[in-house]
C-alpha cells in the first residue's frame, strides 16, 4: 500500500516534487509513515541531507527504513551511539514528542496550507517597481494591467520612449476618480495597441481607427458605470456624465 503521506506517492515531476519537500515536516507518531532519512521530522533536519550516507551504516539500517525501526512502546528505541554524529541525532531527540499517529505538517505557516505563504517563500522577491500603483489602480482590468506592466518593463520592446509617460503617471497621487480614469485610459490604450501591432505582425486584419477608439471607450465606460465610488466632489459627478453620454 503506498503512504498517503510520502511526496514520491505523487505522480510529479521530480524538480516540483523535491520542492513540495522543503514545505512538508511530520509529527511523530507510530513512525510507520516517516521515512526515518528522507523526511524531516527531526530538528537537525533530514538526517541523509545533514550527516550524509556514513550515518544509515553506522546505525546499522537501510536507506528504507522507517522511523518505526527506532520506535518501541511509544519511546525511542535508538541503538547504542557508535559515533559522535549518533550522540548528536540522539541528544536532539528530547526535543521529539511522540504522539499517537504520524501527521504531516505544512510548513509554511502554523502547519496550515496558504498558496500566498508559499508563493512568498518560493518567489524572488525585488523591490516595489515605482510604476506599480500606475498599473494596478483600484479601476485596474487585469489583462490591460498585465500587458501595460510588461511594456513598463521593456518586455514588449515597444518603439516609444516611456521615460516621461511613466514618471508623468506616478506623480499622480490619491485615488479620485480623475486619477484612476487617467490610468485606466492609459492601460487601455496601450493594451488595445498591443493588439493591433500583433494583427500586423500575424497578418491579420486590423480594427480602423474609428473601431479602436470606440472599443476603447467603451471599455472605459463599462469599467466606470458598474463600480461604486464613494467621491462625491463635482469633478467626479462630471466625468460621470461625460462618460455616461
Amino acid at each position: 500500500m503506498r503512504n498517503p503521506f510520502k511526496v514520491e506517492s505523487l505522480r510529479i515531476p521530480t524538480p516540483v516534487r523535491e520542492t513540495a519537500k522543503k514545505f512538508i515536516s511530520f509529527k511523530v507518531g507510530e513512525g510507520t509513515s516517516i521515512s526515518l532519512w528522507f523526511d524531516l521530522w527531526h530538528p537537525a533536519g533530514r538526517l541523509l541531507d545533514t550527516y550524509g550516507f556514513r550515518i544509515v551504516y553506522d546505525i546499522g539500517s537501510n536507506l528504507d527504513a522507517r522511523l518505526s525501526s527506532v520506535i518501541k512502546d511509544g519511546k525511542w528505541s535508538w541503538p547504542p551511539a557508535r559515533s559522535d554524529t549518533l550522540v548528536q541525532i540522539q541528544n536532539r531527540l528530547f526535543d521529539v514528542d511522540i504522539g499517537d499517529r504520524d501527521i504531516p505538517v505544512w510548513s509554511s505557516r502554523n502547519g496550515v496550507y496558504s498558496c500566498t505563504d508559499t508563493w512568498n517563500c518560493l518567489r524572488t522577491k525585488f523591490p516595489e517597481a515605482p510604476w506599480c500603483n500606475v498599473v494596478w489602480s483600484p479601476l485596474a482590468i487585469p489583462r490591460d494591467a498585465f500587458i501595460l506592466g510588461l511594456v513598463f518593463r521593456d518586455a514588449l520592446n515597444p518603439c516609444v520612449e516611456w521615460d516621461d509617460i511613466v514618471d508623468w503617471f506616478c506623480k499622480m497621487e490619491g485615488c479620485s476618480l480623475q486619477v484612476l480614469i487617467c490610468k485606466l485610459c492609459l492601460a487601455a490604450v496601450v493594451y488595445h495597441l498591443s493588439c493591433l501591432r500583433n494583427d500586423l505582425c500575424h497578418g491579420n486584419t486590423p480594427r480602423t481607427e474609428e473601431a479602436l477608439v470606440a472599443r476603447i471607450q467603451w471599455e472605459v465606460r463599462s469599467r466606470i458605470m458598474f463600480r461604486r465610488f464613494t467621491e462625491q466632489s463635482d469633478m467626479a459627478s462630471r466625468l460621470k456624465r461625460l462618460w455616461k453620454s
